[in-house]
């Protein structure tokens, strides 16, 4: 998945990111994923070469767009734990 840090230097208008392989496997006995998940991110850093991955908490705004790139296409953070209902 690319996620780009200035979303706008191209302006073409369906300039969504890509997949380039994404994939995500949750193990438990009664088939619902459990609460504590590790989630890694393996990126490619030109910049740090030396990280090889960052760990991500599962209730982190950054793990939305990852995990439901239709719901989240220009990687904007999703759910957190602070939000409140301001309106119906």
């Amino acid at each position: 998945m690319v996620f780009r840090r200035d979303r706008h230097s191209d302006q073409r208008r369906y300039n969504a990111p890509t997949v380039n392989e994404k994939t995500m496997v949750f193990v438990n006995s009664d088939g619902e994923p459990p609460f504590e998940r590790k989630i890694r991110v393996y990126p490619l850093n030109p910049e740090n070469p030396q990280q090889p991955f960052i760990n991500i908490n599962i209730l982190s705004p950054n793990l939305d767009p990852m995990a439901y790139p239709i719901l989240f296409p220009y990687g904007e953070p999703g759910w957190q734990p602070n939000w409140r209902c301001e309106s119906y």
